[in-house]
């Protein structure tokens, strides 16, 4: 859909992002540090993420929802559903080793063997999505020229 979003490395959308995808704020996906940095560090973060989306000129946001809208093959249901079902199957096969161990002994394996491919999304070809501060001037004296 081309939106940009906000998650943290502490929810599965956002460690599946940062696994698959080099570089996701390139791409309009703001990961917040909750596990290894404190909550002051976190909402620092996540403030400093909201205050560089709002200095985007128009045509930067533009270009950053284009690029979110790039990774909509990954973030299909298609894709995602093999990522569910194979860390549904571990978190059972985890909690519940006595039901997988005795399906395994009865009729084989309980479990796919297929495996999930691994793959990584590069960073966009084209420019980085915002200039730094000190670089970002009104939007009046871009759309002039």
């Amino acid at each position: 859909m081309g939106i940009p979003s906000v998650t943290t490395n502490l929810s599965g959308f956002g460690c599946f992002i940062a696994q698959h995808v080099a570089d996701p704020a390139t791409y309009g996906i703001y990961i917040v540090d909750r596990r290894f940095k404190s909550a002051d560090e976190s909402i620092q973060q996540l403030a400093n993420y909201m205050f560089e989306f709002c200095s985007q000129t128009r045509r930067q946001r533009i270009i950053q929802r284009n690029r979110t809208e790039r990774l909509s093959d990954l973030l299909d249901w298609q894709t995602l559903g093999q990522y569910y079902r194979t860390a549904r199957r571990r978190a059972l096969e985890t909690t519940h080793p006595e039901y997988y161990s005795s399906k395994r002994r009865g009729s084989g394996s309980a479990t796919p063997t297929s495996s999930t491919p691994g793959f990584r999304y590069p960073r966009p070809l084209s420019e980085p999505p915002s200039r730094p501060p000190s670089e970002i001037g009104d939007d009046e004296d871009e759309e002039q020229q």
